[in-house]
């Protein structure tokens, strides 16, 4: 079963989520050979979907420091966050591993969307 947490976002703003992903004894699980993914998508429409392999809006820190296993930053610029409407939007975040067909949504909710009175 995969975690939930919701997030605030004002629309324009950078985006920053900064996972752990662990097993049930709070052991850091590798992310060696894996990819992650992070959609955030409504009914009929995508707002984000990026992976690992393709954006370098997603990273995995372990692939260079060894020392920060299972680790996931998630970090969306304020450029791709201006056209996000205001309101509730559902996201996942998955992490597969090609080579055995292996997915999993390790954490999922909602990015809760406000604009800025400022801009």
């Amino acid at each position: 079963m995969s975690a939930e947490y919701d997030s605030p976002l004002v629309i324009g703003d950078t985006f920053e989520l900064f996972v752990y992903w662990e097993d049930s004894a709070s052991t850091r699980i590798p992310l060696l050979g894996k990819t992650v993914r992070f959609a955030i998508k409504d009914t009929d429409e995508v707002f984000y979907d990026e992976t690992s392999l393709t954006s370098d809006d997603i990273t995995i820190p372990e692939l260079t420091d060894p020392t920060r296993t299972g680790e996931i930053l998630v970090t969306i610029p304020a450029s791709k966050t201006t056209n996000f409407p205001s309101g509730s939007l559902p996201y996942d975040l998955e992490v597969t591993e090609q080579g055995i067909g292996w997915r999993k949504t390790i954490l999922r909710g909602k990015i809760n969307t406000l604009t800025e009175v400022a801009r």
